[in-house]
């Protein structure tokens, strides 16, 4: 009997031995299954901000087109305007040499 009762505790400590293996076993896939959801989660916000600068970013090439588009616009305009200006100016200049030397400094034509 005595060898009974040894192999009868043996057959128990290791069929609690399994027991306590699978229960392990089972928790890490408890616990993988937690990690793989969190990190879906995390890879979902990831994605979202991601996706949200994305948005900024084009936004922004926008304006700075349209910015670049704007300064474009102002210098052909300060271009034309200084164009006209020495157009002007040298109009002015033609049409005063044309004067008679005393209208000039009077400023009317004789």
């Amino acid at each position: 009997m005595w060898r009974g009762e040894i192999l009868l505790k043996r057959k128990n400590l290791v069929q609690e031995y399994n027991e306590l293996i699978e229960s392990i076993r089972e928790e890490k896939k408890e616990e993988a299954s937690i990690m793989r959801s969190k990190h879906e989660s995390e890879v979902m916000i990831l994605d979202k901000k991601n996706n949200d600068l994305q948005t900024m970013v084009s936004e922004l090439e926008g304006l700075v087109q349209n910015k670049n588009e704007a300064i474009e616009t102002l210098n052909d305009s300060i271009y034309k305007v200084e164009e006209e200006k020495i157009r002007a100016e040298e109009e002015f200049a033609a049409e005063l040499s044309t004067l008679k030397p005393g209208a000039r400094r009077t400023g009317f034509v004789l």
